[in-house]
């Protein structure tokens, strides 16, 4: 990665591309927990001038988007906080289920999976 970064040009497509791949081959749990963290608090941009990325694009909401994308391709519900490497997956989940309307009790519990499907 740092090889690609350094080699200038189109930066942050060689690097999504970089990463797409070291993704790949080395799967969510590699990344360092700080750095997953870091791009999973991501909720908006207020210090950004021009457009702005849609809601549903923010990458806060990565494990949410996932698990949309997973039920309507398998039919299957992937519970957020079982999502390995994903540190945040758990706030995250609890924030999906607040904005979708669920009451969210001490344990976190309401029915579904936390995703507006």
């Amino acid at each position: 990665m740092r090889e690609v970064l350094l080699l200038k040009g189109d930066v942050d497509t060689n690097a999504a591309i970089v990463g797409g791949l070291l993704g790949a081959l080395h799967g969510a749990a590699a990344i360092p927990p700080a750095m997953a963290a870091a791009v999973l608090a991501r909720h908006g941009q207020p210090e950004s001038k021009g457009r702005k990325r849609p809601d549903w694009l923010q990458p806060g909401r990565l494990p949410a988007v996932f698990a949309q994308l997973w039920l309507r391709a398998t039919g299957q519900v992937v519970e957020l906080a079982a999502l390995a490497g994903v540190p945040e997956a758990e706030a995250v989940e609890r924030r999906e289920k607040e904005e979708a309307g669920v009451v969210v009790g001490e344990a976190g519990e309401g029915e579904g999976n936390g995703v507006a499907a």
